[in-house]
């Protein structure tokens, strides 16, 4: 009776400490790498390190307050690719993106859009006023935009006159567009007439 009864114990012991290894085992870490891109152009998402044929949860955090859940199966060697299109990219900034399969724990990463070239469209070149007396300044400030309204920092500008005559300096030490997208600059001359500047 009493070797039943530790057989028993024994056997109880043995599945207790068995379930609990299990509760506490932790889920493997999938990977996720996600790739830089433009404005208006698309990119690709990957995660790896899951069972094949799993579905994976990717969640896309645009920069403000839109977010989009997608759903992809993983492939044979236990990658799910996901490609993002470059129409749901047309905002630069920085992007968040989350995976999460059933059989591993959730990993996050993020990437960069950046803004697309210069649109002429978009862009615009503002004087403090349009006509000035000889020999004085006026104050010539250029905002640089993309083709979707995002504006466009650090970037060079050079300004030319249709005058050679005509003197344009730079406002300020700063030879780029400011954190604004803004660069100004000042301008003067010494002819009468129309000067035209691009």
């Amino acid at each position: 009776m009493i070797s039943k009864t530790l057989r028993t114990f024994t056997l109880i012991t043995f599945l207790f400490a068995l379930l609990s290894n299990t509760a506490s085992a932790k889920l493997p870490v999938l990977e996720i790498e996600a790739i830089d891109t433009i404005a208006g152009f698309g990119t690709s998402i990957e995660a790896s390190k899951v069972s094949p044929d799993e579905e994976v949860s990717f969640v896309l955090q645009h920069p403000g307050t839109k977010k989009e859940i997608f759903s992809v199966l993983s492939d044979d060697s236990g990658v799910a690719l996901l490609d993002i299109d470059g129409s749901d990219l047309r905002k630069a900034g920085l992007y968040s993106v989350s995976a999460q399969a059933a059989d591993a724990s959730k990993k996050e990463t993020g990437f960069v859009v950046y803004p697309d070239e210069v649109s002429s469209g978009f862009s615009q070149a503002v004087t403090s006023n349009r006509s000035v007396g000889l020999g004085d300044t006026v104050l010539l400030t250029v905002k640089l935009k993309d083709k979707y309204g995002n504006a466009i920092k650090g970037h060079q500008v050079t300004v030319v006159s249709s005058r050679e005559d005509d003197t344009i300096d730079f406002a300020s030490s700063k030879t780029y567009t400011n954190s604004n997208c803004e660069i100004t600059f000042e301008v003067s001359s010494n002819e009468t007439g129309v000067s035209v500047y691009s």
